[in-house]
């Protein structure tokens, strides 16, 4: 799809072969047949404004006037095609919705806390984490490892498909092509002279092909990852 910078240069430029092609024309005619142009030119001024009426006077008088002001009356055909062909899109019409800008740094944090609102409930990732260890011991902390494991694989299994980026095992000796993507392939160590080069494979990469995030409630609380929890035993009512 062409942006509307270009469909503006299109506009102009159309614009402009029409006020030449126009302009010689008128010219001709007025070569041709002087008596019909001289009509037509009073036509034309009759309820001109002054200083419009003016800019065709001086250059509808001759032939080479036409030409002569043709600086004054571009910009006036220019800002005419302006209001008949302009370059953005028209604002909706009353009552339609209006769709904000793209706020690219909005949208990144919206996605990551809904991603750490599902580890949450999913794994108690953020309890896991925020809670001291030290105090336990290694049987322990590694039983609710396993816990959080499960959860985490089971909750990035449902809602994402992540794929290696390197299909070749970790440790096994792969090429590093000229050329290559240095956001999908990261070079360390010391290598001489230019690529291609020859390494182990330390990590394989991983990218994202599909995410299925929970779509926020309109109006949510964004920052609000899981609501606290109250258990009321009994009727509920106060004390």
């Amino acid at each position: 799809m062409e942006g509307s910078g270009a469909a503006g240069v299109r506009r102009r430029a159309i614009g402009l072969f029409l006020l030449a092609a126009g302009a010689g024309t008128f010219s001709m005619f007025m070569l041709l047949d002087p008596e019909r142009a001289e009509a037509l030119r009073s036509l034309a001024l009759l309820g001109a404004e002054q200083g419009v009426g003016a800019a065709f006077a001086a250059g509808l008088r001759s032939p080479v006037g036409v030409w002569i002001a043709l600086p004054i009356v571009v910009p006036l055909v220019a800002a005419l095609l302006e209001l008949l062909w302009p370059d953005t899109v028209p604002p909706p019409a009353d009552g339609a919705p209006v769709s904000p800008a793209l706020d690219r740094p909005a949208v990144a944090q919206a996605g990551a806390l809904r991603l750490l609102a599902v580890l949450q409930e999913e794994a108690r990732l953020v309890d896991f984490v925020q809670e001291g260890i030290d105090a336990h011991s290694d049987a322990e902390v590694g039983a609710a490892a396993r816990t959080v494991h499960a959860g985490v694989r089971k909750a990035l299994a449902e809602r994402m498909k992540l794929v290696p980026l390197h299909a070749a095992a970790d440790g096994a000796l792969v090429d590093v092509p000229a050329g290559f993507d240095p956001q999908s392939l990261r070079v360390s160590g010391r290598p001489r002279g230019n690529p291609p080069w020859r390494g182990v494979l330390v990590h394989p990469g991983w990218r994202v092909l599909d995410v299925r995030l929970p779509v926020p409630i309109e109006g949510a609380d964004m920052s609000v990852l899981v609501p606290a929890e109250v258990e009321v035993a009994g009727g509920g009512g106060a004390a």
